[in-house]
Formats: C-alpha cells, structure tokens, sequence
C-alpha cells in the first residue's frame, strides 16, 4: 500500500530523511516512490498499528496518510479519480482538510467542498465536521496531489509545545527538542537499543532516545551536566545510564553501542575541558567508532560555522565512519548547524 508523510517543510531534505530512516529503524519494508516540497510518498507493508508507531516517532512530518487518491495531472483529473474511491476505506462518516505543500496556496475551502461532494457522492458515506470516523488529507503541491486517510499524527506537536528552558535544569545553546528527536531517528537505533551521547549536556537527545524506546546510555565531562541530565529525564518519567566520563576515553567495550547521537561542544566550551576543537572532534570520533557495533550510526550535530579545526568529515572517515548525508541549518544569523550522519565501516 502507499503511504504519504506530510512532511514540516522546514528543510528541503532532512524530513524526508528522518521518516525514511524511522522505517529502516522499526523494520518495515518499504520502497521510496516520490519525494517533493513538503511530501514523500513511499509503498509499504505494514499494518496500522504499526504506522502509528511509526508515526509517534517523527518530529519532522506533520502526519502519516493512507494514500486512497494520488495524481500528477491537473486538478480536474484528480477529481475525476476520486470517483473511483473506495468507500470501505473510509468509514461511515468523514470530513476533508485541505493544504497546500512546497509553497502553494490553495483555496482550502473550494478544495475542501469539492473533495467531499464528490466522495460522498460516489461512497455514500455522510460528512461529519465535528465527529468524523475518517479524516481525510487532501495535499496540493505544484506537480502532484494526493488525498489520504490520516492514520495518525505525529510527535511534532508535542514536541513544539515543549520548552526546554522549563525544564528543572537548563543551559543556554541548548537543541530544541523537536531537533532532538529527528536526530536520534537519523540513527537507525531500534526500540531496546542502546543510544549513547557521550556529550550530554541537560540531555535533550538521551530524553527523545528514551521517548522512541532506546536504552539512553551517556554522559559529559562536566558533573554538574550529568546531575541536570538526570534531574530532566526524571521529571519527564525517563531513565538513562549517565556517567561522568571523557569522550575521548569512553569506559565502554568494543562494539556495545547500537547507535550514537552528539552535539560536541566547541569554541570556548572545548577549551573549558582543556582541549581543542579539532583534538576533541578527532578523539571522539575514535572512541565513537571503537564502541559501536559494526553497521551502526553517529549522527554528529556542529556548528558549521563555529568549529575550527580539520573538517569533520576526513576526520570520521580516518576514524572509521563512511560519511552517508551532511544536512546543513540556518539557525539564525550567528548559528549554521551542520548534521552529519555518519556509516561504521
């Protein structure tokens, strides 16, 4: 069956990136077949309640679609391929929302009334505005349009809602949660495995790991970080492994790790700990690699901007890493974020 991910929008590849990688991480098979502005189409095999684990993950998509309709022609042959719809797909009574993605404006209500007189003509099913059984997605982009049975939301709204300056332990600098949890997606770490942050900070990414059902292992060179990242997760009900601990000498064996996530610090922050940029990065890299199992993934966030030293990239690959995508941020006007996601050889 197809199935449509709304995506954010807020970076041309990235979303699509953190849902295909949720796929590989909950085994689901699945073959990629469109991706454009704020839309990624793919065929998979799976039940709904599967979907909607899926869907709880994702930070970067807006909602995951059971596709009933998807054109590539003009509107007027996407309406006439509604007539087809499927009523068994739909349940006994449904309303229709309507968007426009990659930038168009659509008229929602024109879109809106047309798909439900039409599929309430050709189904027999009643529109409900206020108590629909179905709620169906009508997505209009500039080469495609698909309309979809919402199967679930996802975890972004929840995560927009969150304020990590309220939380019992803040430092300035810190990711914002909805960052957080597409980064440890990018990870490929499956529900169970352990995730380790030697770079913890308050713990935003241990706390999304231990959201998506990983084991969060990790800790910072700073005691005081370790004791806020505890206090955090366990307002929130979380757990994790947290140590004082040197990222450049991790107290774990070979091949323990089952996938890893960081955002070193850099600048001033590295020469706190008495290192520089480039000896921190470097180093850690190499531990990184030592203490992942074979075929697992870092997904390393840094200052692209900021970092001074050899590039990042020669570096994990000399340390053992492939490097397989490289998502480049504009935070604001002092801050480009760079997102590595890195292979072990």
């Amino acid at each position: 069956m197809l199935v449509a991910f709304e995506l954010s929008g807020e970076h041309p590849e990235l979303p699509a990136a953190e849902a295909l990688a949720s796929l590989r991480a909950l085994g689901i098979p699945h073959e990629r077949m469109l991706h454009t502005d704020g839309l990624l189409v793919v065929e998979v095999d799976a039940p709904p309640a599967v979907l909607r684990t899926l869907a709880s993950r994702l930070a970067l998509s807006r909602c995951v679609l059971l596709v009933l309709s998807m054109s590539m022609g003009p509107e007027s042959t996407f309406f006439s391929m509604l007539r087809e719809l499927d009523g068994e797909d739909i349940g006994e009574s449904f309303c229709v929302r309507a968007r426009g993605i990659g930038g168009v404006r659509i008229n929602s209500e024109h879109v809106e009334r047309t798909v439900g007189a039409i599929v309430r003509q050709h189904t027999g099913r009643r529109v409900s505005l206020s108590h629909p059984d179905t709620v169906l997605r009508a997505l209009v982009g500039r080469d495609v349009r698909v309309l979809g049975r919402v199967v679930s939301h996802t975890a972004r709204r929840m995560l927009l809602g969150e304020r990590p300056h309220e939380r019992p332990f803040f430092h300035p600098g810190v990711m914002l949660p909805v960052l957080a949890r597409a980064v440890v997606n990018l990870t490929e770490t499956r529900e169970g495995g352990r995730l380790l942050d030697p770079f913890c900070g308050t713990g935003g990414l241990l706390i999304e790991a231990a959201r998506v059902g990983c084991v969060s292992v990790g800790g910072d060179a700073q005691a005081r970080m370790v004791r806020g990242a505890r206090m955090n997760l366990r307002s929130l009900g979380l757990d994790a492994q947290l140590l004082e601990l040197d990222a450049t000498c991790l107290p774990f064996s070979d091949g323990t790790m089952d996938g890893a996530a960081c955002d070193p610090p850099y600048g001033r922050s590295a020469r706190r700990m008495g290192s520089s940029d480039e000896a921190l990065y470097g180093g850690s890299l190499m531990e990184l690699a030592r203490v992942l199992r074979g075929d697992a993934r870092a997904v390393v966030v840094y200052a692209q901007n900021l970092y001074k030293g050899e590039p990042i990239p020669e570096m994990a690959q000399r340390a053992g890493f492939d490097v397989e995508r490289c998502f480049v941020m504009r935070v604001h006007r002092s801050l480009t974020r760079c997102i590595l996601v890195l292979h072990r050889k």
